[in-house]
């Protein structure tokens, strides 16, 4: 069997010397989840499952939540996302 990359014999993609993408890491995806039309106390319950299901289904992610009113999210999410890229802990943050 061929190489699907280089079309020749002996390794395939994986393994092609002319395969020049870099391996996809395992922890390397983000996931940024948005829910609008909810009340206050929706909204607080939403959160709350987001965070359980977060720490049951991948407890070393880190989690950078924001919540607010549609008018204030724009600067919220700038903040969320600068705090995101400074922070190292795996614990939820919350931008007030």
């Amino acid at each position: 069997m061929s190489c699907s990359i280089c079309k020749e014999d002996g390794h395939n993609a994986k393994t092609c010397p002319k395969n020049n993408r870099e391996p996809v890491q395992a922890e390397s995806h983000v996931l940024w989840v948005k829910f609008d039309n909810v009340t206050p106390q929706q909204a607080d319950e939403l959160l709350k499952g987001a965070i359980d299901l977060k720490s049951a289904v991948a407890p070393n992610a880190r989690g950078t939540f924001a919540k607010g009113t549609k008018s204030e999210m724009p600067q919220k999410i700038a903040e969320a996302l600068k705090l995101n890229q400074t922070s190292i802990s795996n614990e939820p943050k919350k931008i007030e």
